[in-house]
């Protein structure tokens, strides 16, 4: 009696305790130029296939859905995924006090880092309920967005995003996209060495093209320079993620 006891305890306490995980399941190698989009383009009538393409989870903000992730799936045969990131605060910050990091309601970087690991935890839910998988994802780093005025406690938020995007996803890599002014403003020209994909805010391809021969933002491997021609194209600078 005792072995059959057992044999079936120890799975309950597997279901128990064990997170619900994340499968990356989309694998792209990049081949070409490619196109990125998200709640902004939820209005178009798109009747083309991409190849390839990024889509954004997020609707601009965290904690937001992009309400037409699921009909944006079906424009590409392969994707990488995109979150938007940001700190509002302690005010808002102060709602993940106890996790995953137990904080105090004076320390600005606990709390950062708990609002991001939280908001790209809620992201990853919602990619799950629309069936998107991707090994790739982005975070967003825009001035559009709130941030605090101190780079330590931007970099702890998009520390916490990070974290909870590899724990509760399997192989999952993770990159960066910013304008470099923007980046250095939110995070204090940090060089953190991860994959970049470059905004320029240009109309022009040449602009695209120039970017990815220059030195990422963030000191990491150039993968994309964007530029918007109707719809955001992004100039393919290397094939490997």
């Amino acid at each position: 009696m005792k072995s059959k006891l057992l044999f079936f305890v120890i799975p309950l306490l597997l279901i128990v305790f064990i997170p619900v995980i994340h499968f990356g399941k989309n694998q792209l190698t990049y081949s070409s130029n490619i196109v990125d989009v998200s709640w902004p383009n939820c209005s178009s009538k798109n009747n083309v296939i991409y190849n390839q393409g990024i889509i954004g989870v997020t609707g601009g903000l965290n904690f937001h859905q992009n309400p037409c992730l699921s009909k944006e799936l079906t424009w590409f045969s392969g994707y990488d995924l995109y979150m938007n990131t940001g700190y509002p605060g302690n005010t808002l910050g102060i709602r993940y006090i106890s996790s995953p990091l137990a904080c105090v309601s004076t320390d600005s970087i606990c709390l950062a880092y708990n609002y991001g690991y939280n908001a790209a935890k809620y992201a990853l839910k919602y990619a799950d309920l629309n069936n998107a998988h991707s090994l790739n994802w982005w975070l967003d780093v825009e001035s559009d967005n709130s941030w605090s005025s101190d780079i330590n406690v931007n970099r702890a938020s998009l520390n916490g995003a990070k974290d909870a995007l590899v724990k509760y996803g399997v192989f999952i890599k993770i990159g960066y996209y910013s304008y470099p002014g923007q980046w250095n403003l939110i995070t204090g020209n940090w060089h953190n060495n991860a994959p970049a994909w470059i905004a320029t805010g240009s109309l022009q391809k040449r602009i695209a093209i120039r970017a990815c021969s220059s030195k990422s933002f963030n000191f990491g491997k150039t993968i994309f320079a964007q530029y918007t021609d109707k719809i955001d194209i992004n100039i393919l600078c290397s094939s490997k993620f």
